[in-house]
């Protein structure tokens, strides 16, 4: 079987300690990324390649981060993309979505186990959404562990590792967007689901 390409994000953010920060996390984590601080930087990115997702600041120097949205809606309207790989811009502010993609990470890295790599995929999908999953192998969950999971401080047996706190403030973080996260069993291991909102082109979801 091919070894699938790495999604490759465009980071438009103009305070330049943010967008280093989510950089980091990202290519940590086998994602490929760019970095742009303003309109123009950004629209030199999208005339020189596509984009599987695109982390969006509405407030850029140079002008309303809107009008990129719909550059990069063009761009994939007329490329050869298939659905799954066409453009799309998260309606959450980019601090927001590296804490809750972080968490994520981090409790899949206390529960692995063995030397098959935790696998990370982002999809577009319909309904204008996008689903950031993050799959361990480790000892899973229950369905009904899933749920529990999910609540404030839950941990496995009551002493498992962590605070207890990441899957919680990463099911917040997706639901003040609009979105959910959604805990499976993996058999082996659990399956974490972030669904989230893309921007429309009338949403004013941002920050800056």
């Amino acid at each position: 079987m091919p070894k699938p390409s790495r999604m490759h994000i465009l980071i438009v953010e103009d305070n330049t300690l943010v967008a280093s920060g989510i950089r980091a996390g990202l290519e940590l984590h086998g994602f490929a990324s760019d970095t742009a601080a303003s309109v123009a930087q950004a629209e030199a990115h999208l005339a020189a390649r596509s984009y599987d997702a695109c982390v969006l600041d509405l407030g850029l120097p140079d002008g309303d981060g809107m009008q990129l949205l719909q550059l990069a809606r063009v761009e994939s309207a007329s490329s050869a993309e298939t659905p799954e790989t066409q453009g799309a811009a998260i309606a959450l502010p980019p601090a927001l979505l590296t804490c809750a993609v972080t968490n994520l990470l981090d409790n899949a890295l206390r529960h692995h186990r063995g030397s098959t790599a935790i696998t990370i995929a982002l999809r577009l999908c319909e309904g204008a959404s996008v689903d950031i999953s993050v799959r361990d192998h480790g000892p899973g969950l229950t369905e009904q562990e899933c749920t529990q999971a999910l609540q404030r401080f839950w941990r496995k047996g009551g002493s498992g590792p962590g605070s207890g706190l990441g899957l919680t403030i990463a099911r917040r973080i997706a639901e003040s967007a609009g979105g959910s996260l959604h805990l499976a069993p993996a058999q082996p291991g659990l399956l974490a689901r972030l669904q989230l909102p893309t921007l429309a082109p009338a949403t004013e979801v941002g920050h800056g």
